[in-house]
């Protein structure tokens, strides 16, 4: 067989060709898998509950890249993948003004089998928090934020004053808040910490959908949504607690028997359980996400109680009609065990409570407490979850304390006060160091706080 110059010419493409893939693939086993980005950046800032995370270019084997990652100082914490994004969560709140330092030792493999060629590592800091929160009494109603610290405020929402409320997700990245729209219902919305990224979650028409709850990884929101009433001007139907993502905005009823009422979900910090108040059923429902077990607490407060840092109990308040004279009492009421055991009610020194707070590490609950001292004012009292140990924070008998949140550390509460003896007061915002009692208020007009790490 004869080959003419064309045949060469072409041969010698091909030959080309071959030694470039052959090139390529060889340069690709040099270069192994690669890290994409890491989240923050170098250099940047997370909340006090991370996350912290490491985007790779291909999928990869999950047990060497785990093996690889470390945190220093060491934190402790749990680890779970999106794709090919590996996602750390602190088990406790990350201490701020520390730098931390994340790094991933060579060696990781990719599904393919290829290795990180190289060790990474990047540091990262801690930010400052603020405090979110709603304004106001005397103007429009919108979201708000001012540092925890003190420091001028800054408002998030613009929305004509239509907010009803808001909720802060667990990283402190997002808000989601409801919004009452033109026909009388109420929408969800999302926006970003410094008030960017402003987007519609849930059209709603005229439901209302409102009280929105994040789940602890932030990937769901739990909601009340009240139905329109059956014609033009009528009451809503009552509400029933839904789910939807807040990436995709896919939604639907937590129960498909639309006899299970309900109203305020709360999630368990670990994320299987979620409660709330069943109007239908007297009481709070408390269903486990995995397994579909239920637990009813029969209460007259009409309010979801709190749950302990370890999702496994929740201590929350009643009302005691058997005694002659009303009061409220205090109970913890254990999941697993499903038993209900009495804390507080028969002291005849503290006449009413408020629904306790429990501190990140279990220690400790807060609660407002109306006593015989402080006559009609409640004020922020500590104790064991037990009841026992209990002293007061506040002893200020001109103002009434409520709205009380934990900061992730254990360290201070965000409260709101009002004061009783003056016409017209508007509610003011403020925080606690629960070591020193030194306070910072930092509004005027501003209402039902929340920490934003």
């Amino acid at each position: 067989m004869k080959f003419d110059r064309f045949d060469y010419f072409v041969w010698a493409i091909l030959g080309g060709l071959a030694l470039a893939i052959a090139g390529v693939v060889l340069a690709g086993d040099r270069v192994g898998a690669r890290v994409l980005r890491t989240l923050p950046d170098a250099g940047g800032e997370v909340g006090a509950l991370g996350p912290l995370g490491l985007e790779f270019a291909q999928p990869m084997q999950a047990a060497s890249v785990e093996a690889r990652f470390r945190l220093e100082p060491a934190v402790e914490g749990q680890l779970a993948w999106e794709g090919a994004t590996l996602w750390f969560r602190p088990a406790r709140a990350l201490q701020p003004g520390v730098t931390y330092t994340a790094r991933l030792e060579a060696g990781a493999l990719s599904r393919e089998g290829r290795a990180t060629q190289r060790p990474l590592a990047w540091q990262f800091t801690v930010r400052a928090p603020y405090i979110a929160y709603l304004a106001s009494v005397s103007g429009p109603r919108e979201v708000w934020r001012a540092p925890a610290a003190g420091g001028a405020p800054e408002q998030l929402t613009q929305t004509d004053g239509q907010v009803y409320d808001f909720a802060v997700a667990p990283d402190g990245e997002r808000l989601a808040y409801s919004v009452v729209n033109d026909q009388n219902g109420a929408d969800l919305w999302l926006i970003d910490r410094d008030g960017g990224g402003v987007r519609q979650l849930l059209d709603c028409g005229a439901d209302l959908c409102t009280v929105p709850a994040w789940s602890p990884r932030g990937d769901r929101l739990a909601y009340s949504r009240e139905p329109a009433g059956l014609a033009p001007g009528a009451p809503n139907g009552p509400p029933r607690v839904w789910t939807v993502d807040p990436d995709s905005g896919q939604t639907a009823p937590l129960y498909q028997d639309s006899q299970v009422l309900g109203y305020g979900p709360v999630w368990s910090p670990d994320g299987r359980r979620l409660a709330f108040f069943d109007g239908g059923a007297g009481g709070i429902r408390l269903l486990d996400l995995e397994t579909s077990q239920e637990m009813l607490i029969k209460t007259l407060m009409g309010a979801v109680g709190a749950w302990s840092p370890d999702g496994r109990r929740m201590l929350y308040t009643d009302m005691d009609l058997e005694t002659g004279q009303p009061h409220v009492t205090l109970a913890l009421a254990d999941f697993d065990a499903q038993t209900l055991t009495p804390i507080l009610g028969a002291e005849s020194a503290w006449t009413d409570f408020s629904v306790p707070a429990w501190s990140p590490d279990g220690g400790w609950v807060a609660l407002g407490l109306r006593s015989a001292e402080s006559g009609p004012t409640k004020q922020l009292w500590l104790m064991r979850p037990d009841g026992g140990e209990a002293r007061p924070l506040t002893r200020d008998p001109v103002y009434t304390f409520g709205g009380y949140r934990w900061d992730p550390w254990g360290t201070a509460l965000v409260f709101q006060r009002f004061e009783l003896n003056t016409p017209f007061a508007t509610p003011e915002v403020g925080v606690l160091s629960v070591a020193t009692g030194a306070v910072t208020m930092l509004v005027t007009d501003g209402a039902t706080p929340e920490w934003l790490p």
